[in-house]
């Protein structure tokens, strides 16, 4: 009898614990519903869809969406009228919600899409790939951390919850993933607690690259994925700070091949000297995320680091140039004199200028410095012919824009012109190419990246044309925008190259924004797998530049006439695909 006692106390004690758990599930995903309400009220009476003849809910999704609530809600409206035959109003949160009955799909700007993803987080952990299902005041809220498991929430709401005759006792459904996840902590706090902070700009796509390679690493092992912040953000109790932000402990490193990786409190500071040295800091610590992580301090060396890696798939650094010798260096680069000219505006000239006081280097940055007189417009332009050329990798720039009509911009790559890039010898090449990896004319609001393929005389013998990615289905997705409205010659930004065999990217500070897949077009291959040189130039007042209209304010002239340069680097793996040369080239 005390063996079946025990049995049936051990039973009970199982289902109570797993209360309310919904059929249907796999034994590694465990769904719940809880009659305890934590923080906030789940409004527990019934839902009625519609009062006999119109529809009760609006359906509201955020005005900028984030996690497919767009398409969500469209679901939503969809179904409700197939499977209901009502008609809901499917409308963005901008519209006042106070009082109205609503199904909130995602991040809406209604307290309660924030109040049920707290409600979930007390519940279930928030696991990145948990979600609930609740109904709070007069809303139901549909909500989860992304987008493939917010559409899950709604095709499980759809299934179970959207009926005719409504839903008795209101809704409280939080789904919890299940796994083998491990408990790590900084300092005893649990990292979920966690967010990654940068700078507002200006952050490497290798610092990117290895800050989404920690949170996915630190998915992986915990379930959760923690939130990228930029400086200027709300500050959190507990963050991760890369780089440089804005934030009190973060130390300046001036050493460019220096790391640091410290914890201290509530605090991890991971930069380094430059963006691969703040890349790697961020790789080295993914290597401590484990158990209950301590207070610790690690000052290391990029170049000493960098060998513990595979770097046939580990974009690495190659060659660059931080401008820090106080003048140019001419082993690197090539700069363009007053010989190199073009009809400006105006009956004028436009002139690559020489003179140390329009092009230079100060402070361990180059300028190019626009400038007028009654015959010249003033610009410059350096480049890397017969210095460097490369094939495949990611070429990476920070600078400062200037603002103002007929400052036409560029930082760009073209074709090297070597032999060897012929895939014949004995046959010249049909296209050479161009990547515009930044390029604007005056206003700096936005940019474009662009990509050309330039026949040469050969390929003209046969009627090929120039071609480019100025078409109707590439225009306005190669452009970028400044974010917050600014713009970009009032701060540093990264501007990036990131080009393989098959595909190239283009990135502004640190995310890759537009891509081109280049095994579609039949000459593609002919053109874009050739050695190229990098060059960084301001034209000013070029007659035939596309919005050529020369600034009349003097402030474009004395404070924004000027393209700055931190540094120009370039990455590359040893795939045997890729390739640098240093050294004299042969032109073609």
């Amino acid at each position: 009898m005390k063996k079946i006692f025990s049995l049936i106390v051990s039973l009970l004690i199982l289902s109570i614990c797993f209360l309310g758990c919904e059929s249907g599930h796999t034994n590694e995903n465990a769904s719940f519903n809880s009659s305890e309400n934590g923080d906030i009220i789940i409004n527990t009476a019934d839902v009625s869809y519609f009062d006999g003849v119109e529809a009760v809910y609006s359906i509201v999704r955020p005005a900028e969406s984030k996690n497919n609530e767009a398409t969500v809600a469209g679901l939503l409206f969809k179904q409700f009228k197939a499977k209901l035959g009502i008609s809901l109003k499917n409308i963005s949160d901008e519209n006042d919600g106070t009082d109205k009955y609503e199904i909130l799909i995602g991040a809406t700007n209604r307290a309660e899409s924030q109040q049920a993803l707290d409600h979930l987080k007390s519940k279930t952990g928030g696991r990145y790939n948990d979600y609930i299902i609740c109904t709070i005041g007069k809303k139901i809220v549909i909500n989860a951390y992304n987008a493939e498991v917010l559409s899950n929430a709604a095709d499980y709401f759809l299934d179970n919850y959207v009926k005719s005759k409504g839903v008795d006792g209101g809704i409280e459904f939080c789904y919890a993933v299940q796994g083998d996840f491990e408990i790590i902590t900084i300092n005893g706090v649990n990292i979920s607690e966690y967010i990654f902070v940068k700078p507002q700009y200006n952050t490497s796509y290798l610092t990117q690259l290895e800050m989404e390679n920690l949170r996915e690493h630190i998915y992986n092992k915990t379930g959760y994925m923690l939130n990228i912040a930029r400086e200027n953000d709300e500050q959190s109790e507990y963050e991760i700070i890369v780089g440089n932000p804005e934030r009190d402990g973060v130390e300046l490193i001036l050493d460019h091949d220096a790391y640091r990786i410290v914890v201290s409190g509530k605090r991890v500071y991971l930069n380094g000297g430059s963006p691969h040295a703040t890349a790697m800091a961020v790789s080295e610590f993914a290597k401590s995320v484990a158990g209950d992580i301590k207070d610790f301090t690690v000052n290391g060396s990029y170049s000493t680091s960098i060998g513990q890696y595979d770097l046939e798939t580990k974009l690495h650094y190659v060659w660059g140039d931080e401008f820090d010798n106080g003048e140019l260096d001419t082993e690197k680069w090539l700069q363009r004199d007053e010989n190199m000219q073009n009809q400006g505006l105006n009956g004028k000239i436009s002139v690559r200028s020489s003179d140390p006081n329009d092009v230079f280097i100060k402070d361990g940055k180059f300028y190019i410095c626009a400038r007028e007189d009654e015959n010249y417009y003033y610009g410059g332009l350096i480049n890397t012919q017969n210095r460097m050329c490369f094939r495949f990798g990611y070429a990476e720039v920070s600078a400062v824009v200037p603002h103002g009509g007929g400052f036409w911009v560029a930082f760009w790559a073209t074709n090297a012109g070597l032999m060897s890039d012929r895939s014949d010898p004995g046959t010249p090449p049909y296209y050479t190419p161009e990547y515009d990896i930044m390029e604007m004319f005056g206003n700096s609001s936005y940019y474009a990246a662009n990509m050309h393929a330039n026949p040469t005389d050969y390929g003209k013998s046969f009627g090929l044309e120039h071609y480019s990615l100025d078409v109707p289905q590439y225009v306005n997705a190669k452009k970028y925008f400044c974010p917050d409205g600014g713009l970009l010659s009032q701060d540093f930004h990264t501007y990036g190259l990131l080009w393989s065999e098959d595909r190239v990217g283009f990135t502004c500070d640190g995310i890759e924004y537009f891509s081109y897949d280049t095994t579609e077009n039949e000459f593609d291959k002919d053109c874009f797998n050739r050695h190229v040189n990098l060059i960084f130039s301001l034209a000013t007042g070029f007659a035939n530049c596309p919005e050529g209209k020369i600034t009349d304010n003097p402030n474009d002239w004395q404070n924004t006439n000027k393209l700055i340069a931190d540094y120009i680097n370039l990455y590359q793996c040893d795939d045997g695909k890729s390739n640098l040369i240093l050294g004299s080239t042969v032109e073609m």
